[in-house]
């Protein structure tokens, strides 16, 4: 690991990152008694520098949450970023052992909690240049409350979550529209464009297993509803992309990628100002 150097963007991380790989890579493999997190996190760097190119962020300190097996953690720390890094234990594919064991395989870089964001969280520190919420806004019970309280804490967000574009429905007749709908747009190479129920802020609370067979899914927003929700929680959009299904319903997966920046008077959120 670097020593912590001062002035660190995201730039300087994302130049180092094939080095870094390569050995996050070795060293997983020479722990073979961990079932690691099944999908490659790190392959989303691809996404933070289509996000993040020409825009200055700082990243000294950083903010993990739900960091899973901390590939992106432990990128930022090897940069000589600060990082906090957090994950939920019960409901990790490995119970965090992955991330400690990772952590202790890299010198203990990186500060790890592990707790429910549901129920609150205080943050080890008052101020982050950035944070990552990937992968939790529809595990979370209570979105609104994690990103208000992240909106409190941290200047840039990189977030995403899986969004729908066509309404959950029980008839037969509108399932089939869809799915002929969704084959046009295919056909007609329309990716990731949105429909008239994208552009409507609407968030479906789902059931139990309802979607992967997982219960700790709770919430699929329509593009237009995700937006909403950000705004309303403190934060700026500066920059989207979607990734995935080109349309995303209850069995296609499509993400909604957003890079933001909160709101000037983020110190009066609690007051329901409009932001």
């Amino acid at each position: 690991m670097r020593h912590p150097a001062a002035n660190i963007t995201i730039f300087d991380v994302l130049q180092s990152a094939d080095t870094f790989v390569n050995r996050l890579q070795a060293i997983k493999a020479s722990i073979a008694d961990i079932r690691w997190y099944p999908y490659n996190t790190i392959s989303s760097l691809g996404f933070l520098s289509t996000l993040t190119e020409g825009i200055n962020i700082p990243a000294n300190a950083v903010l993990d949450l739900g960091a899973a097996d901390g590939d992106i953690s432990f990128l930022f720390a090897d940069a000589g970023a600060s990082v906090d890094a957090f994950e939920n234990a019960p409901s990790n594919i490995n119970k965090g052992d992955g991330l400690r064991r990772l952590n202790d395989a890299f010198g203990k870089p990186l500060s790890l909690t592990f707790t429910d964001l549901d129920f609150g969280v205080i943050f080890p520190r008052d101020f982050y240049d950035l944070c990552f919420a990937t992968g939790i806004a529809y595990h979370l019970r209570n979105p609104l409350l994690v990103y208000l309280n992240l909106a409190q804490h941290c200047r840039f967000m990189i977030t995403n979550t899986r969004v729908i574009d066509i309404p959950p429905s029980d008839s037969r007749v509108k399932r089939a529209y869809w799915r002929i709908a969704s084959r046009l747009y295919r056909l007609q190479n329309r990716q990731n464009r949105e429909t008239r129920f994208s552009r409507k802020p609407f968030a479906y609370l789902l059931d139990r297993r309802e979607i992967n067979d997982d219960p700790t899914n709770y919430w699929l927003f329509t593009p237009a509803g995700y937006r909403r929700m950000l705004k309303r929680c403190g934060w700026n959009i500066l920059r989207e992309v979607s990734v995935g299904s080109s349309i995303g319903t209850l069995n296609s997966d499509k993400r909604l990628w957003a890079l933001c920046e909160r709101v000037q008077n983020y110190a009066d959120l609690k007051l329901h100002h409009d932001f």
